[in-house]
């Protein structure tokens, strides 16, 4: 199966921030790497944002409990 690219749109939406955001987030090397998909359609891989996506929501879950455990 082929792998599926999005837009910055999507990704924009995927962490709920602006387009600029996201562009920082990868200049930074803080998000996955676009492709370009055919030639002109710049995209990032689907299965990318989902890892990433999964990833920064295991750290703000780990940093949310380590906050409560503080606060005993």
């Amino acid at each position: 199966m082929l792998p599926r690219y999005h837009s910055t749109d999507y990704a924009k939406d995927i962490i709920g921030r602006g387009k600029v955001t996201v562009w920082r987030l990868y200049n930074n090397g803080e998000f996955p790497k676009p492709y370009y998909a055919n030639g002109r359609f710049l995209g990032f891989k689907e299965s990318e944002l989902r890892a990433w996506s999964d990833e920064v929501s295991g750290v703000l879950a780990e940093s949310k409990n380590e906050g409560a455990n503080a606060n005993i």
